[in-house]
């Protein structure tokens, strides 16, 4: 926008003090000796439109006005984007499992979906970033997704802008047939500013989960949309999480305290640092913890031993503890200070954002009329 500005102004300021000063003498030889006068069809047939426009004025003020009404009579059927597709031979792809999906689920995903990819005609290459967004490669994508082990970010390069366009729509349906446990996004690059997901709305609240109910009301409305692909509510209830219900009264006769036992259950599951590893010139740090089968099983976990000074071959959890899982929140969004749930809905591809975005205002404005969603 800045740079759009410097250049009006300049050439304002250009046309106003730059030309008038040199005009006199660029001009000046040329108004020394006037050209002459020469007769030729288009001079004659532009006289004669002449004629004819001052003999019947009100006829040329219909005729002339017929264009510019036209074309505002036409503007309703054009569609709104104020920036092109970028013509690149590459485009890319975003995979979300489920939140409490771990690495390793994401790295198998990860390579059925590349082996599909590659099967396309036109592909020359793809790679894969698991568990993080791919580096930052074309200014408007963002790269926001790091430590997620839940994510997987694939980048595919075609031979040509053809081939991109071609295989783009077939592949979003494929994805979606083959691996429905997967919220899958195939995505062309575009031109504008940076954003997440072509159409977004905002609900501002308190209550987290009131703020969880409306946002699974509004998906299912943006979802209803026929250029809709996919649809994310950010903040729901998918995490789960160990909730230990401790009794107190067995664990201090164990010489335990609520400290003690979750830094014995936290290096259980998360490991304990037992010192460095030098490759070379790294230091490579070394955790210790259970193996991955133990730690998954809820019948393992409360058969932890708990060491004690008084116990001295050790408790098991279960003897102090009572372990299930609940539901948690996967992340808490914000924005200026405040709770915010974002509905975001992914497109078909070419697809305008602006004319789906009207359309999901008209049934929003819809079902608070009829009372199908209710704000508080």
């Amino acid at each position: 926008a800045m740079a759009v500005m410097v250049a009006l102004v300049s050439s304002y300021l250009i046309s106003l003090l730059l030309v008038p000063a040199l005009s006199p003498m660029l001009l000046a030889k040329v108004a020394a000796k006037p050209p002459v006068p020469r007769d030729n069809i288009m001079k004659r047939a532009f006289r004669g439109t002449i004629r004819s426009t001052l003999r019947h004025p009100v006829a040329a003020m219909v005729i002339t006005l017929c264009v510019p009404v036209g074309g505002i009579a036409l503007m309703p059927t054009l569609d709104v984007a104020f920036f092109p597709l970028a013509d690149r031979d590459q485009f890319h792809i975003e995979v979300r499992l489920p939140a409490a999906s771990s690495i390793a689920k994401t790295e198998a995903l990860a390579h059925e979906v590349e082996s599909m990819v590659r099967e396309l005609p036109g592909v020359v290459r793809v790679s894969s970033f698991i568990g993080e967004s791919a580096p930052m490669m074309y200014y408007n994508v963002l790269t926001n997704e790091d430590n997620n082990p839940a994510f997987l970010h694939l980048i595919v390069d075609t031979v040509s802008l053809e081939a991109t366009n071609q295989q783009v729509p077939g592949l979003q349906q494929s994805l979606d047939k083959r691996f429905p446990q997967a919220q899958g996004v195939v995505r062309k690059y575009e031109q504008g500013s940076p954003f997440k997901a072509p159409i977004e709305l905002r609900v501002y609240g308190d209550d987290l989960e009131v703020l969880s109910s409306l946002g699974l009301e509004l998906a299912g409305l943006m979802h209803q949309l026929p250029q809709v692909t996919h649809v994310r509510a950010g903040m729901q209830r998918d995490l789960p999480r160990l909730v230990l219900d401790v009794d107190h009264t067995a664990l201090s006769d164990a010489g335990l305290t609520t400290q003690s036992l979750a830094e014995q259950v936290g290096a259980a599951l998360s490991g304990q640092p037992a010192g460095m590893l030098l490759e070379d010139t790294q230091q490579l740090p070394v955790r210790v913890r259970y193996a991955d089968g133990w730690r998954t099983d809820a019948e393992q976990l409360a058969a932890l031993r708990l060491v004690s000074d008084q116990v001295a071959e050790g408790l098991p959890l279960a003897a102090v503890a009572e372990s299930y899982l609940a539901p948690s929140w996967s992340v808490i969004t914000r924005r200026n200070a405040e709770r915010v749930q974002l509905v975001q809905g992914y497109l078909v591809a070419d697809a305008l954002p602006a004319v789906s975005m009207a359309q999901l205002d008209a049934k929003l404005q819809a079902a608070l009329e009829n009372g199908e969603l209710t704000l508080p």
